[in-house]
Order: C-alpha cells, then structure tokens, then sequence
C-alpha cells in the first residue's frame, strides 16, 4: 500500500490534556488519542481499574468503541470509535492489514542497518499470555529499521506487517534484541543510567532512578481511511517523556 499525507484533515489537531491519555483528533465518527504507558486499552479479565475507553467516554460525553489494542506498557496512538458502523469499518483494516502502524523501539543489541522478520507466530504453549515463534502459527512479517546504533543499544523503527498478539516483542526477541524492559522476551531489567554511563553515582541519600522501567515500545504512526473518506489520514505521536530522555542520554554516554 503506497501512504501519502496530502489529506488536510490527517493534520495534528491541538492535544487535550487527559489523565493517561492526549485526544489528538476527533470527528462525528472516531476519536484517536496518544495513551500514556500503564494504562489498558479495555478491561482485562481480572483487572478492576480505569481504562483508555472510560477516560475518552468521560472527556468526550459518549461511549466509544474498541477499534484494536495496545499493551498495556506500550504507549501511543490508539484509535476508537463512537459507533458500531464505524467500529466495523475500521476494524477490518486492522484485520485485513490495511491499517499502516509504525513503532519505536529501543533494544539490546546491535541490529543490522535494515532487516525483514519473516517468522511464524502463535500463542505460547508453556507461558500463558505470551505469544512465541513456532512453524504452526500464523504468517507474521515485520520490517525494521535501525534509526541510531549505540554500543550496547539501539532505537529502531518497526513496521508489522501482520497484526499478531505481541509481534514486534516477539520478533525483536527472537532475533537478539529483546526491547529495553520486555520482562515477557527478556529480562526484564529497568535502564539505568548507571549501567552505561562510566563512574555514575547517585546522590547520596538517593536511590537511582530507572530511565525507564517498562518495555520501550511506542505507536508512533498510524495510516488509516476513516469512515466516509477517500484518502489514507496520517496520525503521529511524539516519543513518550521516557523514551526520549533514554536516548537522550544514550546518545551521550554510549556512542
């Protein structure tokens, strides 16, 4: 699918502030908003807390719809809709993998300049809730960019191409380049400072904080016909806070 941004109305509209999540863009149809990392797309089967639907319903004054989901600490764009006809139409973009979505990653490793996975994905048979490569599952492709290689890290641009239950953690993962923080396909272990940066100590009487303490993964870009429209509208969201100090201080400490 070629993409273009010559639609005025894919042009990012002033954000709202919101606990958890910005409102970048709305009409009579959808509501897209940049959420914040910790925060669910839709109730969990035993989770009892707000949600990304309840904070737009309470903002906007109406109830909206699922479209498709992030993780819970994967951060950025999310599209909803605020009828069932919408909600169908849109959704099967996203089934289809008509929907264009690009992340940002920061990894373990020293990637390749730009590299394809092209692995099968299925849900895990000895871990549940995660998801593993095995030649049964589902045809699973996802291209890959390296946008900065550091010496012990590395922020890439990835575009999945399929739409599988944690694909880019999965195929980063099985590649050696588990994301910063994936306690599903890596450690797990928080960035700190201190693990690259020569001599660090914290102040004393202070304990080291994490640069980041979730899995560095953000949905930066999505490409998508809206209801009624002809033309692909283009939504981005700038790198979280975390994310953006990480390499920050990445670009600083470990050239």
């Amino acid at each position: 699918m070629i993409f273009n941004n010559d639609d005025p109305r894919a042009r990012r509209h002033k954000k709202e502030r919101l606990p958890g999540v910005r409102i970048i863009y709305q009409d009579d149809d959808v509501v897209v908003v940049d959420k914040d990392a910790g925060l669910l797309v839709i109730p969990g089967h035993f989770e009892d807390e707000g949600t990304l639907l309840d904070l737009v319903e309470t903002e906007i004054g109406r109830e909206v719809l699922p479209v498709h989901r992030l993780d819970r600490n994967t951060s950025g764009l999310v599209i909803t809709a605020k009828h069932a006809d919408a909600q169908r139409y849109l959704s099967a973009q996203f089934e289809h993998h008509e929907a264009g979505k690009l992340y940002h990653a920061i990894v373990r490793g020293r990637p390749a300049d730009a590299f394809t996975i092209d692995k099968p994905i299925q849900p895990g048979k000895r871990r549940k809730g995660l998801s593993g490569i095995d030649a049964e599952g589902k045809p699973s492709v996802t291209q890959v960019v390296t946008v900065e290689r550091f010496i012990d890290f590395a922020h890439l641009a990835c575009r999945p191409l399929t739409g599988r239950t944690h694909q880019i953690r999965v195929h980063l993962a099985s590649e050696g380049f588990p994301l910063v923080c994936d306690a599903g396909y890596g450690k797990g272990l928080p960035l700190m400072l201190s693990s690259f940066k020569h001599g660090y100590r914290p102040k004393p009487g202070r304990t080291e904080p994490p640069l980041i303490s979730r899995h560095a993964l953000h949905a930066s870009r999505l490409e998508i016909v809206l209801p009624g429209r002809q033309k692909i509208s283009i939504f981005e969201a700038d790198l979280p806070k975390d994310m953006a100090v990480a390499l920050k201080m990445l670009r600083k400490y470990n050239r």
